[in-house]
């Protein structure tokens, strides 16, 4: 590595260890790719955060994998250049399959993310919809206890009535009948003087002939 930072010819060796720490940053992106992918209970601001840290590793990467391509051009043999530059490839075939499986994890995430937002959203407006639903049905609950209410008042009023008429049929009644005992006795009253007047008229016309018998004997 010390060659590479002197510009000098690049020791194969030390290309082997770049190539070797270059596989390392390939695997540890795509290892934190796999990490953002199996996020759970996630927001916005975590994939955001974590997306970030990983563009960081991919730029990273390909810095490197840049500079192994510059002092490829540096190796002397054409077979190891030419080994070097098929590597330096991939490397970047990789870097772009990084790049592709972020993006695409990213978007899934965030495809998630706003299914539960409108989940959500919709849930609300159910519960908007049967709360609506629940206050017109409380509504109409409480009208017709309402209307019950004043039904039972009615009814209570009307047995109130009901029972002050009988009530006061029953004593208009009970005055018919004692009105009838009180014409009944006085009719019988009257039948007994009437009885008595009679007897009267019958002693007095007795007695008024009694004293004319009497007169006429004294005149004899």
């Amino acid at each position: 590595m010390t060659a590479l930072l002197k510009g000098e010819r690049p020791d194969w060796i030390e290309l082997r260890l770049w190539q070797q720490n270059l596989l390392k940053t390939d695997i540890a992106i795509k290892k934190k790719i796999e990490e953002l992918g199996t996020l759970k209970d996630y927001s916005r601001k975590d994939v955001s955060d974590r997306v970030q840290e990983i563009k960081k590793k991919i730029i990273e990467f390909g810095t490197q994998i840049d500079s192994l391509d510059r002092i490829t051009s540096k190796v002397k043999v054409q077979s190891e250049r030419s080994e070097l530059k098929n590597e330096v490839q991939e490397h970047k075939n990789e870097l772009e399959k990084d790049r592709q499986l972020l993006r695409k994890t990213t978007v899934e995430l965030y495809k998630n993310l706003d299914k539960q937002s409108r989940e959500i959203l919709m849930g609300n407006d159910e519960l908007d919809i049967k709360d609506s639903e629940f206050r017109k049905r409380k509504k109409n609950i409480n009208a017709v206890k309402e209307g019950s209410l004043k039904t039972t008042a009615s009814l209570t009023s009307l047995l109130s009535r009901m029972s002050d008429q009988a009530k006061l049929s029953e004593e208009s009644t009970a005055t018919l009948i004692l009105s009838s005992a009180v014409l009944g006795e006085t009719e019988a009253e009257f039948t007994n003087l009437g009885t008595y007047v009679k007897s009267g008229g019958k002693l007095l016309r007795k007695y008024g002939r009694r004293k004319c018998r009497t007169e006429f004997c004294y005149c004899a």
